[in-house]
């Protein structure tokens, strides 16, 4: 048997093999010698040597020990090699005992493997060229797309041929009626499915005079240009290439996009495992049985609408949705946009995003309180006035409060007994003295107040002792109090992008700080306390007024990310050699200034 028989195809197959094909075509081909080669060799089993090992006898006594000791010299000075006073069959017997028991297997079956695995490669590139049921469609239409590049026709004969000509679209209908045109009999025996429906009948037209075909060649078109319509009812009939790939593959999130005026029948079924859904912009309606499918499944809806056509006014009966996002104009009055109604169907809802334009939080989000554990709340610069709901949502753990021009931090926040992470990024924030409650808030460890107009921080901010990330970037803070230093559970402390000139040197107290950040400020110089925070893996001082490094930062040993970029350092301290966590990547800082450190400080950080 030939080998290349796994791989060859019909000369006309190549058109559809794109280089991919053409590539792993030769890597098979690669493979399959090695594994015959491979194969070959190991059959020849006589190419394997096992010679046995002399066992000294039991019964040999300490004095004859003793001799061959003193005379080991002399021994290893004569034997050139090992008497086993073994004849030819007896190797040939050792040798194949060594061959199955003390060979491993893999390196045994390792060739066998190869070849295997070649010829299913073989034979899994080049199914569908071999299978009955495709290689007689591809056939067929390599044939057909043969024809059709050989075919001397230009488009306005064949169009003329087929009756779409755009210039006789006005008379068709005088010239020519449907009862003249011919229908061949195995044409008017095909079942009129869907498709076939949806490509329109095709007209000859017989024009003597004008036509740019002859009668023969008019003939010749109208045959392809039928074989080329059978064909296509042909494939779509079969479905065996579409269940196949189907059944392979699972879908748990669909996205549709601007699709106007369209219904979603029962069929969503068929994706049993579908849990997200995203619409944007849809204005869908929904089979009975779609919505009882979605109903049960669904665990994530994201929603993006503008009006009330796109909104999906049967969302409110998911009873296992889990996440839900919604982005659109809202309003709590009925007679503008969009009203949010009750979501108390939605037992199971524990992540709600809104990003909307709404004065005051909706009801119906205090609707789920009892279950809800995060909440974004998203108003793209339109003034939240009114969060008296939010004191409800007790069992919140996650809060984000985003553009919504707040002046003051929420007093119905202080209610939040189970939060653990606040976030009000870009707002108007100015004066946080109401900071203080958080200290009932004993599981708060996550507080985000950054992007505002922060002028200061008040000293009140030692009783959070329970914090472990702190973000104040972005703001206009000029002086940092030493108290902030208190909340000695710090990790995390973001003071990037202020005013800040001075650094306490209270900031050696935070021990288990892992990230520091004062980029973009005009810090003149750092305290050696900074240097005490041995946990510290990232440590930005970019963008400031820094002229001098301490040689203390060798004590950073945990260090992998520095920057000093855009600062007034003329040389940097060799000691970053203990910072051997600290790679050349990890290190942003000028060529130049990189340069001045020592050759092999530099080539132990380029060093990965």
């Amino acid at each position: 048997m030939e080998f290349r028989q796994f791989s060859e195809q019909q000369p006309a197959f190549r058109v559809l093999k794109p280089w991919w094909d053409v590539f792993t075509d030769y890597l098979s081909v690669i493979m399959l010698m090695i594994g015959v080669f491979g194969c070959t060799l190991q059959v020849m089993q006589d190419k394997i040597i096992c010679l046995p090992r002399r066992v000294s006898s039991e019964n040999t006594s300490e004095v004859e020990l003793l001799h061959l000791e003193s005379n080991i010299s002399t021994v290893l000075r004569e034997m050139k090699g090992l008497k086993t006073d073994l004849d030819l069959q007896q190797y040939s017997f050792i040798n194949q005992m060594c061959y199955e028991k003390a060979l491993h297997w893999y390196a045994k079956y390792f060739p066998y493997l190869v070849l295997i695995h070649t010829v299913i490669f073989m034979v899994c590139s080049n199914f569908w060229f071999k299978f009955p049921g495709s290689s007689s469609k591809i056939e067929h239409f390599i044939s057909m797309l043969g024809k059709c590049f050989d075919s001397p026709w230009t488009t306005r004969a064949l169009s003329e041929v087929s009756g779409e000509n755009p210039e006789d679209n006005e008379n068709k209908e005088n010239s020519i009626t449907k009862s003249n045109i011919p229908m061949s009999p195995e044409e008017g025996s095909l079942e009129k499915t869907q498709s076939l429906r949806s490509i329109p009948e095709k007209v000859v037209v017989d024009k003597a005079s004008a036509s740019v075909l002859d009668k023969k060649e008019g003939e010749q078109a109208k045959a392809l240009f039928e074989k080329v319509k059978k064909f296509r009812l042909h494939v779509e009939e079969g479905d065996i290439l579409y269940l196949m790939y189907v059944r392979q593959t699972v879908f748990k999130s669909l996205k549709l996009e601007i699709i106007n005026n369209v219904t979603v029948s029962a069929s969503i079924s068929q994706l049993a495992d579908l849990q997200e859904l995203s619409l944007y912009q849809c204005s869908l309606k929904m089979h009975t049985a779609a919505i009882s499918f979605l109903k049960d499944n669904l665990k994530v809806l994201r929603v993006k609408f503008d009006d009330s056509r796109e909104f999906p006014n049967w969302m409110y009966c998911l009873r296992n949705l889990e996440e839900l996002y919604l982005t659109g104009p809202l309003s709590t009055d009925a007679s503008k946009n969009i009203v949010l109604e009750s979501l108390r169907e939605m037992k199971c809802l524990k992540i709600l995003s809104v990003k909307s334009n709404v004065t005051k939080i909706p009801q119906s989000i205090a609707d789920v309180s009892s279950h809800l554990l995060r909440l974004y709340l998203h108003n793209d610069g339109t003034k939240l006035v009114m969060l008296n709901n939010l004191k409800k949502m007790t069992n919140l753990t996650e809060l984000e409060i985003v553009r919504c021009d707040l002046e003051r931090i929420p007093h119905a926040v202080f209610s939040l007994t189970s939060l653990q992470e606040l976030d009000l990024k870009e707002n108007n924030l100015r004066s946080i003295e109401e900071i203080i409650s958080f200290q009932h808030l004993r599981k708060l460890t996550c507080l985000k107040l950054w992007y505002n107009s922060i002028m200061y921080i008040p000293e009140h901010i030692k009783k959070l002792t329970s914090l472990e990330r702190l973000n104040f970037s972005h703001n206009k803070i000029e002086i940092l109090p030493s108290h902030l230093f208190l909340c000695n559970k710090l990790r995390y402390l973001d003071l990037s992008n202020n005013d800040i000139r001075f650094i306490p040197p209270e900031v050696g107290v935070l021990q288990s700080l892992q990230y520091f950040s004062v980029t973009c400020n005009k810090i003149e110089n750092l305290p050696d306390e900074l240097f005490f925070c041995k946990k510290l893996k990232t440590l930005k001082l970019g963008k400031n007024s820094l002229s001098i490094l301490s040689p203390k930062v060798s004590y950073l040993v945990a260090l992998t990310y520095l920057d000093l970029k855009g600062n007034h350092f003329e040389v940097l301290p060799q000691d970053l050699l203990y910072c051997r966590a600290l790679k050349r990547s990890g290190l942003i800082v000028e060529e130049a200034l990189f340069e001045t450190l020592p050759s092999d400080v530099r080539d132990q950080m380029k060093a990965e």
